[in-house]
């Protein structure tokens, strides 16, 4: 479930807007096809740690790419922009330099996401599974990994396939997966997020 965000923004903004408003909204918005939502980051301790172990994880075995949490994505621009906030994006390190863009906007474009992982908290499962995974693959994401620790002993979706109308094609949890970012496989374990 997503909540549009309060009345302080307008109901309907483009890139340009809602730059201007970096200063004002926070990890706890993304705009959606245009509209400023409420995308609250993971609850408790257990996702935010899943979030920085999972980043951790990935940087072990980097090349000229970084896992970063905290970063913006911008998935598309028109007709209605849309951008995301995953709790992990690998990108290159060029395009996480200072300087790359302006200092209040912490953000990447699609084409420049190598990697992306969403951590499902109470609140995100819709978001997480269902809208998350259409717009990643629309996007042109090439891999996209839910994490979902909820249950013992937790379960990961990594979604790579794709079937004809360019969607992530669905596939069954696992305990362990073999992440491929810019042609460097990681194997990734449920044990390797434990805090």
């Amino acid at each position: 479930m997503s909540l549009v965000a309060g009345s302080w923004l307008p109901s309907r903004i483009d890139l340009e807007m809602w730059d201007e408003y970096a200063g004002l909204h926070d990890d706890a918005f993304e705009l959606v096809e245009g509209v400023p939502t409420m995308s609250p980051p993971g609850e408790g301790p257990v996702n935010r740690g899943a979030g920085m172990m999972l980043a951790l994880a990935i940087n072990r075995d980097r090349g000229e790419w970084l896992a970063v949490e905290e970063l913006d994505v911008t998935l598309w621009e028109v007709p209605r922009p849309t951008v995301r906030r995953p709790d992990v994006v690998v990108a290159p390190a060029a395009a996480l330099r200072r300087g790359a863009q302006p200092p209040q906007i912490r953000r990447v474009r699609a084409d420049q996401a190598l990697f992306i992982a969403e951590v499902v908290s109470e609140s995100s499962v819709e978001r997480d599974h269902v809208a998350k995974r259409r717009d990643y693959a629309l996007a042109g994401i090439a891999s996209y990994l839910v994490v979902d620790l909820r249950s013992d002993p937790g379960e990961l979706w990594l979604y790579e396939e794709r079937d004809a109308d360019g969607l992530f094609v669905e596939v069954a949890p696992r305990e362990r997966v073999v992440l491929a970012v810019a042609g460097v496989t990681i194997p990734l374990s449920l044990d390797d997020l434990e805090p």
